[in-house]
């Protein structure tokens, strides 16, 4: 095997597990998820939102920053999650973040959510660039 191909193949191997992987999570904006819920129902997403909670602090990921200062559930759906991610949930409170895992639409009408996704894991939202102190106003993080 010449030089080049060692050095191929490992690259190649990487990128389709790679693929594998990101292809596990279909990302779906928040929006098309609660339009319509039994579309996805048992289906392994990744959404993204603002992370909130409502009213019996329950956490939900809101469509904006209003819908979660309002606490307004009708637009969100309840993140279910173990103690593992509850750090990651305190420390993200009022951010964009992306939330992964298994959505199900069952019968959250008595919630007024349109459903909910059990946490694989939970992350904040990835900037594109790094920001400028132009930025700070930018809503990354929701202002309190």
């Amino acid at each position: 095997m010449n030089t080049s191909a060692r050095f191929i193949w490992p690259s190649v191997l990487l990128a389709v597990c790679g693929f594998a992987i990101a292809a596990e999570h279909e990302s779906l904006p928040l929006v098309r998820i609660m339009a319509s819920p039994a579309q996805f129902d048992k289906k392994l997403l990744t959404a993204s939102g603002v992370l909130g909670q409502d009213t019996d602090a329950r956490w939900m990921l809101f469509l904006d920053c209003d819908s979660a200062r309002a606490k307004a559930t009708q637009n969100a759906v309840l993140l279910r999650s173990g103690t593992k991610l509850a750090e990651t949930l305190s420390s993200n409170s009022m951010s964009y973040v992306l939330a992964s895992g298994e959505f199900s639409a069952g019968d959250q009408a008595r919630l007024n959510v349109s459903g909910e996704i059990a946490l694989d894991a939970i992350r904040p939202y990835p900037l594109l660039r790094e920001l400028s102190p132009a930025d700070k106003d930018m809503n990354i993080r929701c202002n309190r």
